[in-house]
């Protein structure tokens, strides 16, 4: 216990004879003079040479120096700690919108893929009608299949499938 005590006062004396810039008055009238100090908890502590030192606020009357040196942090840290932190939610709020656009992008060019893909079905349906009118009309006449047709049977067939394209690139075209 006797070693405890030694090494308290051997570090108040620490404390108290470097040069600092923050005075701590305890309730029992001690004065420590500390070059830096942090606030954790319910402690006021500084870092020395031999290592951490704390007292709790509790035993602490008043601390000075404060505006001479701004506590704990100062003033350009507080601000490189403010600039820092807009910085990372500027780069975060990029980020969100880089990914929205990437996922608009991504489902715009989904939505394409499908016009494409009913453009190119109503047209194949198109052509196969063609070929089944074309084929019924042969039947009519007791001809085979893929018959020659006269040529006023080939204009009205002709331009029925024509209507039937513009009727899917009207529908499912990209514009």
């Amino acid at each position: 216990m006797r070693a405890a005590g030694i090494i308290f006062f051997l570090v108040l004396f620490l404390v108290t004879t470097g040069e600092g810039g923050v005075l701590l008055k305890t309730k029992d009238g001690k004065t420590l003079k500390w070059k830096n100090y942090t606030e954790e908890g319910t402690d006021y502590c500084t870092i020395l040479t031999v290592g951490k030192f704390c007292i709790p606020k509790k035993s602490v009357v008043s601390v000075s120096g404060e505006s001479e040196f701004y506590g704990p942090e100062s003033q350009e840290e507080i601000e490189k700690r403010k600039l820092e932190k807009e910085q990372y939610l500027k780069e975060k709020e990029k980020e969100q919108t880089d990914w929205k656009i990437k996922e608009n992008l991504t489902h715009i060019k989904e939505n394409e893929q499908k016009r494409i893909e009913a453009l190119n079905a109503c047209l194949n349906k198109a052509s196969d009608r063609y070929q089944e009118d074309w084929n019924s009309q042969c039947s009519k006449k007791g001809w085979e299949p893929k018959c020659a047709l006269p040529s006023s049977a080939v204009l009205v067939l002709d331009q029925r499938f024509r209507d039937s394209k513009e009727e899917c690139h009207r529908v499912y075209d990209l514009k």
